[in-house]
């Protein structure tokens, strides 16, 4: 069981990591084209 959660917590924190690089990713889009625009 301790296995398991190790697993999960693994598995979220990867997975609030890709969210967060994409959520960086479309705010640096937004920037830009702010600073473009």
């Amino acid at each position: 069981m301790e296995s398991f959660s190790h697993l999960l917590n693994r598995v979220t924190s990867a997975k609030y990591k890709g969210e967060l690089s994409v959520l960086g990713i479309l705010v640096a889009n937004k920037k830009s084209v702010l600073a473009s625009g």
